[in-house]
Formats: structure tokens, sequence, C-alpha cells
């Protein structure tokens, strides 16, 4: 997936979603620690992170008939380490959109860094030509 400021796919109901994502940093509220869904870097307890809960509808005819064909079930959330989540946060707040967690933030700012010609430690540069 790459960078983009809008949404242009229709879920199916298909596997899961994330739902609502943290809108600021929180402590991370578990005792065991938890890789990060972007870098895979441990999350401690405590540890600043953005939580992304996730969830699915039923998948079989049986859930269906038991919950009804649009309860959301709840999944374990995803998280995202300190700097992946400032990636998150910074992205998003430029106006782009539809940014998973599980894609790579680093790859995600890689791709911003090329569009927009900034060179790390530099700063701007010539953008991309599109």
């Amino acid at each position: 997936m790459s960078l983009t400021c809008y949404c242009d796919y229709d879920w199916d109901g298909e596997g899961w979603a994330y739902g609502e994502a943290s809108v600021d940093f929180i402590p991370f509220p578990r005792f065991r620690r938890k890789a990060c869904a972007s870098c895979a870097q441990l999350i401690g307890n405590g540890d600043d992170c953005l939580e992304f809960k996730r969830f699915q509808y039923p998948q079989d005819e049986i859930k269906q008939r038991i919950l009804g064909e649009d309860y959301e079930i709840a999944l374990a959330s995803d998280f995202l380490c300190a700097a992946c989540g400032e990636i998150y946060l910074n992205l998003e707040a430029l106006g782009y959109e539809c940014l998973n967690p599980r894609h790579g933030m680093q790859k995600y700012l890689e791709e911003y860094h090329d569009l927009t010609g900034w060179i790390p430690g530099k700063g701007p540069g010539v953008p991309a030509a599109t």
C-alpha cells in the first residue's frame, strides 16, 4: 500500500479491519511486552505507544445467526512504538489516510521523502517527477 490522501477501497467484511485508533500517545497498558506492529521493536509496560483497535464481523453462518451480521467481534489491538507512532501521527496530520500500521511506517516515511524531495538530515531537495 502506498501513501494516499483518500481511501478508495470497499471492504467486503471478510477478515479483520481496524476500528478506532488512539489519537495521542498512551502508556502501554500491558505487563507483557508486545512487538510494534510496524517495526517489531518490543514495547514495554508504560512505554509511549499508539493503540489501534481491531475487529471482525462473524465469518460463518453459525456465528452470523447467533450474533447477527453486523456484530463487531473485538480482536487484540495492534500497537505502534513511539517512533513509528510519531511517523503515523505526522503523516495523518499532513492529510494522508488509510495508513496501515502493519505495512511499515518507515516505508511510508521513505515514500513521503521521495514524493516531496526531502533529504533526511539535509532538508528540501528536488521533488520526484510525477
